[in-house]
């Protein structure tokens, strides 16, 4: 099957053997749940190209080969590092602050489901992705060309249900006019459920609520009016 080989150089092979060895490499170097994931670009390496016939087992005996591959890792790589889900809901929180704090919408974007909703004060329930990155888009272009602003996330909560979560908290921003005048302080808080989706989470529901009372986020409106 491998007489290919026979009528290939030396620098050919070596173009092989180095072709093999990123595959490996890749495949290794792989973690999370890409370590159970089947691989067609390390088969296709092959100069054969059949289409593997996959024998896929029933559920609970493939659940059953799955921990069995989880132990086997405890016991021969016990100082793999642990991945929790609220790893990824840290970083995706930090991507956010950031993203807000640069005028980013389509940053904010990134992180949000195709058929995320939000609900935010003041305004209609927005409905999908795209309408969600286009009243952001606006909401800044209203904001950053008239006010120095800086937002901090904390959470108090997180939680996985499943391929659902959720990251509860609270946050804080300041918004100062770039002309000068006073910083106007806004707080609240928030609740993001998340779903797991193309291998990773991100944002379905997303709810934002502001502290204080009618009169008191009356005055700060009118603090940002431009």
């Amino acid at each position: 099957m491998d007489e290919d080989l026979l009528h290939l150089d030396r620098d050919a092979l070596l173009t092989e053997a180095r072709r093999m060895r990123e595959a490996i490499r890749q495949h290794r170097d792989n973690s999370g749940h890409d370590l159970c994931w089947h691989h067609p670009a390390l088969w296709n390496l092959l100069p054969d190209k059949p289409t593997p016939a996959i024998a896929v087992p029933p559920w609970p005996e493939f659940l059953r080969g799955c921990v069995r591959y989880r132990e086997s890792l405890e016991r021969e790589v016990p100082e793999a590092v642990r991945v929790h889900p609220w790893a990824h809901f840290e970083a995706i929180r930090r991507r956010l602050e950031a993203a807000e704090n640069a005028g980013d919408a389509e940053g904010i974007g990134h992180d949000l489901a195709d058929d995320v909703i939000a609900m935010v004060p003041d305004h209609p329930v927005i409905e999908g992705k795209a309408e969600s990155i286009a009243f952001i888009r606006e909401m800044f272009r209203e904001l950053f060309p008239a006010f120095d602003r800086h937002i901090e996330y904390t959470s108090h909560e997180t939680a996985v249900m499943g391929d659902f979560g959720f990251d509860r908290g609270t946050f804080a921003a300041t918004v100062a006019p770039l002309g000068g005048g006073e910083a106007t302080r806004l707080t609240g808080k928030f609740l993001w459920i998340l779903r797991q989706a193309d291998g990773g989470w991100k944002i379905w529901r997303l709810l934002v609520s502001r502290d204080g009372g009618d009169e008191e986020r009356e005055a700060q409106s009118a603090n940002l009016s431009v």
